[in-house]
């Protein structure tokens, strides 16, 4: 399955400058695809629950931490260790992709998925004689199965005259 690449390889020269990254893979040009990838590859694991793969495709948020993941891994690729500069941005990046999937932060620039939108169903309001709220059971799928329907007493009660 492809995946969708948060950020180019233009991005990663923005971070370590052409010549530097030009250094990182002059061994294998064709590797810059299986960067991008990988750091595509990392994002997804912490957003994807949350965000589809085209609203982290159009966030600039995620575009400059895949950029940093990238980089990092540009660097780290052959067993040399990445320059601190690097190495801080990368781990600055990761923690903060860690706030998201754990829900202490939204991507700023992004639409979470519908389907984590809180949202009630089978709901009724009635305000008097109390304020209440009771489930209907059964209205979406059909009949409840192993459920107590509530009984109002006001609706037992004859008001024919």
């Amino acid at each position: 399955m492809a995946v969708t690449l948060y950020c180019t390889w233009k991005d990663v020269q923005a971070r370590l400058s052409q010549a530097g990254a030009a250094l990182k893979i002059d061994d294998d040009p064709s590797t810059q695809a299986d960067v991008l990838a990988e750091a595509a590859v990392e994002v997804n694991g912490y957003c994807l629950l949350d965000y589809t793969p085209a609203a982290l495709a159009a966030s600039d948020w995620v575009r400059y931490a895949a950029r940093n993941i990238a980089a990092y891994l540009a660097c780290t690729r052959r067993g040399n260790p990445a320059p601190q500069g690097v190495q801080a941005r990368y781990e600055a990046a990761i923690v903060a992709l860690a706030r998201v999937q754990a829900g202490a932060a939204t991507i700023p620039d992004a639409a979470r998925r519908k389907t984590q939108a809180p949202v009630l169903s089978n709901q009724r309001a009635r305000q008097w004689p109390v304020n209440e709220v009771k489930t209907v059971e059964g209205t979406s799928t059909g009949t409840a199965a192993g459920y107590t329907q509530f009984t109002d007493p006001f609706d037992l009660l004859d008001y024919s005259i």
